[in-house]
């Protein structure tokens, strides 16, 4: 993530990097689940560091990019997450990117 992450901050994005549980303590879909609590926690600081809360793009390099996908699936795909049972993120406005 953090090559990732340069590219994005070297042009003008806020970037945040999380951190997530890998295997075997982290099982899935526990990163996906993760990446909401991070985002919603985004949302609560937002106005504190002058970010546009509403304009949410998640990704990554590799299993990052994985979990980012699944987390937008979570996230806009109508009953998917009642399938999955993994729980979505109250987002003001449906993800800008993945």
């Amino acid at each position: 993530m953090t090559t990732y992450a340069t590219i994005m901050a070297s042009r003008g994005y806020a970037v945040i990097a999380m951190n997530y549980d890998y295997a075997p303590d982290g099982t899935y879909p526990t990163p996906v689940i993760q990446m909401g609590e991070m985002v919603s926690h985004l949302k609560s600081i937002a106005s504190r560091y002058g970010l546009d809360a509403s304009s949410v793009i998640v990704g990554g390099d590799s299993a990052e990019a994985q979990i980012a996908a699944q987390f937008a699936v979570v996230n806009t795909t109508p009953g998917y997450s009642e399938a999955t049972g993994i729980p979505t993120t109250s987002l003001e406005k449906p993800l800008k990117g993945v």
